[in-house]
């Protein structure tokens, strides 16, 4: 049972390494972020990774496998199968133990050209762990495409989980781009669920992930980063979405998927603003 002086001792030995350091074999800052998670997982009596076999959470998930393996949590969507080969084949060559369930409720936020879907996944009652759907915007040759409001918001939902695990390793970086702010402090340790949320990459750049990777010759998707190409890329769905956007508000829109004019139905800029403000307030506080 974690306690708030449990917390503030590993808070403590953070260890937090500068965004400048570069780490090269045999560096102190790789040795220093495998004595921070050691230090999150003697803590804990149950930790999990989330892992989406993205390059980040691939380098986070071999750290912490150097120390002990543990469960993984990989929420897959239910559409586009083909795009979760990779992951599936390094779960068969590393014997991974992996997790899967649908969130509890679904959103959207808009900010100009940027539109994305938000999966909220229930944890302990008061606490979620929200993540984005990867949205683009449908192009006309996509040979298929998603519809934002039947195939995302409205996919299948759960509305509780009996979520067992008492320490979450998130692969989520200070560098990376958060989208609906610029001006976010993420902590890398903060008291979350039934314990910890524990973010040991928090100060690694991009350079350092690379070099990992290649340092241990991790198998990271080769189509998705070194080809670009998108339909590979588990992270981005295309998708139409122009009756939630609010430019649209008063207008009929063009439906491709009933092939009809159908009302525009968004929130308004001002909902929208209201609910990344909300997002903000909850998800990082």
């Amino acid at each position: 049972m974690f306690t708030a002086k449990t917390f503030e001792e590993l808070e403590k030995g953070n260890r937090a390494i500068p965004a400048s350091t570069k780490i090269s074999i045999g560096s102190d800052s790789e040795s220093k972020t495998l004595e921070f998670i050691e230090d999150c997982i003697k803590a804990s009596a149950n930790p999990v990774c989330l892992c989406s076999f993205g390059k980040d959470s691939l380098v986070m998930l071999h750290l912490i496998l150097r120390i002990k393996k543990i469960p993984v949590i990989y929420w897959r969507e239910h559409f586009y199968q083909k795009k979760f080969a990779h992951p599936q084949k390094i779960a068969e060559d590393w014997g991974l133990e992996i997790y899967d369930y649908p969130p509890t409720f679904v959103d959207y936020l808009q900010l100009g050209e940027y539109f994305e879907v938000y999966n909220y996944y229930y944890v302990n009652g008061k606490d979620y762990i929200n993540l984005y759907s990867g949205t683009r915007k449908y192009k006309p040759d996509d040979k298929e495409f998603l519809c934002a409001i039947k195939d995302q918001l409205g996919r299948p939902k759960v509305p509780a989980y009996e979520f067992n695990w008492d320490c979450i390793f998130h692969g989520h970086k200070a560098v990376d781009p958060v989208y609906i702010t610029d001006k976010i402090e993420i902590p890398k340790l903060k008291l979350f669920g039934n314990g910890i949320l524990s973010l040991p990459l928090k100060d690694w750049t991009n350079e350092e992930i690379w070099g990992y990777i290649h340092k241990y010759n991790l198998p990271f998707n080769r189509n998705r980063y070194e080809n670009g190409r998108e339909e590979y890329n588990n992270d981005i769905f295309p998708s139409c979405y122009d009756c939630l956007d609010y430019r649209n508000l008063g207008k009929m829109v063009h439906c491709p998927k009933l092939n009809k004019e159908v009302p525009c139905i968004a929130k308004t800029e001002q909902q929208n603003l209201l609910y990344r403000d909300k997002m903000l307030r909850e998800s990082y506080k």
